[in-house]
């Protein structure tokens, strides 16, 4: 049914638990899979005009490796159980990027992502934005009552 699965990961708990029911589903349907990650590097506005200024180079160098070691760990868990899965690391907004992505595949499974209180209530959530606006089927996968 499912050919190809994108699985987004923030490497919590929330998300281990998606991975871990993703990559069974791969592996019934015989899916490749891709495992994403998403480096969100905030861009704060200048005082003058001019170019936004970022987040030193070698931070945003740390959080995407950090985001490699991520979704490696997935690939490999993927690889142990026979499916074939591809590791992708990007920078921008979670759920833009996790859009994106989704469009070239049949499914995507996530967890309830980790934010919550004020930053939800005016940021929103990511697997909420994902739900309203991707074009493929999304399977979340809520957290265990035990780690909220």
């Amino acid at each position: 049914m499912f050919k190809k699965i994108l699985i987004p990961t923030d490497g919590s708990i929330h998300s281990q638990k998606a991975e871990r029911y993703g990559l069974e589903m791969a592996k019934t349907s015989h899916a490749s899979v891709t495992v994403i990650h998403v480096v969100e590097v905030p861009f704060f506005p200048t005082p003058v005009a001019g170019e936004p200024s970022f987040v030193p180079e070698e931070e945003i160098e740390i959080l995407k490796k950090a985001g490699e070691d991520m979704v490696n760990r997935v690939v490999e868990q993927a690889e142990k159980m026979g499916v074939k899965a591809a590791p992708v690391v990007v920078i921008g907004h979670p759920a833009d990027q996790i859009i994106k992505y989704a469009k070239a595949h049949d499914l995507v499974v996530m967890g309830t992502m980790g934010k919550s209180g004020l930053f939800h209530l005016l940021m929103g959530s990511v697997t909420e934005k994902v739900v309203r606006h991707t074009p493929v089927p999304v399977l979340v996968i809520p957290a265990d009552e035990s780690q909220k």
